[in-house]
């Protein structure tokens, strides 16, 4: 069982992939662009958030 799903997972995966580099060629740098501004805003509040969860962490752990 569990070859078979990593196997499917594999397979998904490399479709996905296939996929977002069949839509790049289509549409060219207009979608470069769009994704790359897409995924800088999350990753900043995704840094923030690891930050303040770290801080309340070690601040909870010392301090109580």
């Amino acid at each position: 069982m569990t070859m078979t799903t990593s196997m499917m997972t594999n397979n998904d995966m490399n479709n996905n992939i296939n996929n977002k580099m069949n839509n790049n060629k289509n549409n060219g740098e207009l979608r470069l662009e769009k994704e790359e501004t897409g995924k800088k805003i999350p990753v900043i509040i995704y840094f923030l958030y690891a930050v303040v969860t770290v801080f309340l962490f070690v601040y909870i752990v010392l301090y109580h």
